[in-house]
């Protein structure tokens, strides 16, 4: 019963370290984002705020090179048990490789939804963690992809018409 009360009472006041506690909102944040990483045990995981529904803060985890690519955004959503990592602002090179694309090819459809993830991300993280991104701004081409018919704004924008 001691034991119990004890594990009860650091849960309840845990800041720190909390990612190790069984069970715990960043425990499972920690589990998801390493388990998408290249080298889950390289990943390290710094810890933001913690809302009602959302454990956000910055994950920095190693590429096929060996090298530490940067501090970068996550959400985990404690509802859906699901984390996403900031992919960061889309860039002209995303719109070209999609324009490339088929449409009717299955990578398509892909590319399509990483840059709308992209995009999208930023808005996420202001209503999951009740405060602006950590980070860049999303730009110019997530400007136009969230307006209205942005999409095919952008492909307009990026092949005009030749008369």
């Amino acid at each position: 019963m001691k034991t119990t009360i004890l594990l009860v009472a650091a849960i309840a006041v845990c800041t720190s370290g909390c990612d190790k506690i069984p069970g715990t909102a960043r425990s499972k944040a920690a589990t998801a984002i390493r388990s998408a990483m290249f080298d889950p045990g390289a990943a390290k995981i710094s810890f933001g705020k913690e809302t009602t529904h959302a454990v956000c803060g910055t994950v920095n985890g190693k590429n096929r090179m060996g090298a530490y690519v940067g501090a970068t955004p996550f959400i985990y959503d404690k509802v859906v048990g699901w984390a996403e990592v900031y992919g960061g602002q889309p860039d002209s090179f995303d719109i070209r490789r999609l324009d490339d694309t088929d449409t009717k090819d299955p990578e398509w459809e892909k590319l399509y939804t990483e840059i709308a993830d992209k995009c999208a991300f930023p808005g996420k993280w202001t209503a999951s963690c009740d405060g602006p991104l950590p980070a860049e701004g999303n730009g110019h081409i997530c400007e136009i992809w969230l307006s209205e018919g942005g999409p095919n704004k952008i492909m307009r924008e990026l092949n005009p018409p030749s008369y």
